[in-house]
């Protein structure tokens, strides 16, 4: 994540999936990047609604 990270160009960024729950990998995102990381709980589901939704345009 630290690698994808510093490859990051602009804010405002934003986390999904697993670790969004997690307050510390939020936390020492937004001190890499020098800037907010917004997240949510919902936030964790965002590949398998991207995934469900592709699959259902396959249709």
């Amino acid at each position: 994540m630290a690698t994808m990270a510093g490859q990051a160009t602009g804010a405002p960024y934003y986390l999904t999936g697993g670790l969004c729950e997690n307050a510390y990998v939020v936390e020492r995102l937004a001190a890499l990047l020098g800037s907010p990381v917004t997240t949510s709980p919902q936030a964790r589901f965002a590949g398998a609604i991207g995934a469900a939704i592709r699959a259902q345009a396959l249709n």
